[in-house]
């Protein structure tokens, strides 16, 4: 085992795809699920206006379903900074820290490094979408197989997810495909 990948997944990946579009606010949908999205939306337009500023990875981990654990508190101020008109970066530095966490009946190994770092750029619509870097981006774990977040767009009415699967992800991408509506 290398990179914590066994010989099954470093051998099977398929190209990075789209998670289908989820609508932030669908009838029946939750209204703090809108909120939370509005508030991290504001947070990165607020930054990027005065040049810099921060929003809390908590926040963002919450918002993709998982319940932060104690050790990602400590840690939980992304910083942002603006690089051009419509563009900026955010870092998140501090210990590395893995959790479990239960999405549809299935155990997930959550990884986050030590380093979660990228790119960001501004939407005409008021959008946002947060680009990754290599290996410096959260990661999952199920099974035989692993899902790296590459990126996520989000507007006040829905976000989308690009990642990398490999392993047996790849025969569970109809399930994680969606759609899945944020309740």
């Amino acid at each position: 085992m290398s990179n914590g990948f066994s010989e099954f997944e470093r051998g099977v990946s398929v190209e990075p795809f789209h998670l289908q579009p989820v609508r932030v606010a669908q009838a029946g949908g939750s209204s703090a699920k809108k909120k939370a999205v509005r508030e991290i939306l504001t947070g990165i337009r607020t930054a990027h206006k005065a040049g810099n500023g921060s929003i809390l990875l908590s926040r963002i981990v919450k918002l993709a379903g998982f319940t932060p654990p104690p050790e990602l508190l400590k840690r939980d101020t992304v910083q942002l900074k603006k690089t051009g008109a419509q563009t900026g970066t955010f870092t998140n530095a501090g210990p590395a820290v893995e959790f479990d966490q239960e999405i549809k009946g299935f155990t997930v190994e959550v990884m986050i490094p030590g380093q979660v770092k990228g790119t960001y750029r501004l939407h005409s619509d008021g959008g946002v979408s947060l680009s990754f870097e290599k290996g410096r981006t959260v990661k999952a774990k199920v099974f035989a197989g692993s899902i790296t977040l590459l990126r996520v767009t989000a507007s006040e009415t829905q976000y989308e997810t690009k990642v990398d699967a490999k392993g047996v992800l790849i025969a569970l991408k109809g399930m994680i495909e969606g759609p899945h509506s944020i309740k």
